[in-house]
């Protein structure tokens, strides 16, 4: 069983929320966003949501020229504590990270491992330098074509995160940028 198919099996509804850090940046959207897509292919919709604000122009263009789409939770009443919750690029505690009266079923991230017992799935890759990386493993394990937005979104989040492949770069960062590099779209990057 692949990552995804475990993650897939976890999910209890026929929607989730995929929840961010408080302030997303890059990598943070970009894992939300290849993740929606990964979802929403195996029929579970999918809202990405966050409490805070981006604040990083780029950080905007990038979810206006890629069209990603965000929900700011603001009020409590948009979820119940049977919502399901993903958290992608950061994990449950983390101060940046607010407790949603949902219930947070899984966790994917690149963050050092910290408490995984309230999850039903987790894959926390601390020697990883993006989130995006992960996610986009996902998609090469289970043989599914990505759309150049994401393509381009998951290429951004990885160089951004590891500051152009300098900073905490895994082997898997290497391979995903590479494979990424080829699907995106250079015009957006």
């Amino acid at each position: 069983m692949t990552k995804l198919e475990e993650l897939i099996s976890k999910i209890e509804g026929h929607s989730v929320y995929i929840q961010t850090h408080n302030y997303p940046d890059q990598d943070a959207l970009a894992a939300a966003f290849g993740l929606k897509y990964l979802l929403e292919y195996n029929e579970i919709a999918a809202d990405i949501c966050y409490k805070g604000q981006v604040d990083k122009l780029n950080t905007v263009a990038m979810m206006e020229t890629l069209d990603i789409e965000t929900t700011y939770i603001d009020d409590e009443e948009q979820m119940n504590e049977e919502s399901e919750i993903i958290i992608v690029d950061g994990q449950k505690g983390n101060s940046n990270v607010d407790d949603f009266i949902g219930n947070e079923i899984a966790c994917i991230d690149h963050h050092k491992l910290q408490e995984t017992d309230m999850y039903r799935f987790w894959d926390i890759r601390s020697d990883v330098g993006a989130c995006s990386s992960i996610i986009a493993s996902y998609y090469i394990e289970n043989n599914i074509d990505m759309p150049i937005s994401v393509a381009t979104a998951l290429l951004y989040g990885i160089k951004m995160d590891t500051d152009n492949l300098s900073r905490g770069v895994s082997d898997l960062d290497i391979d995903m940028f590479y494979y990424l590099f080829k699907r995106a779209s250079k015009e957006a990057i």
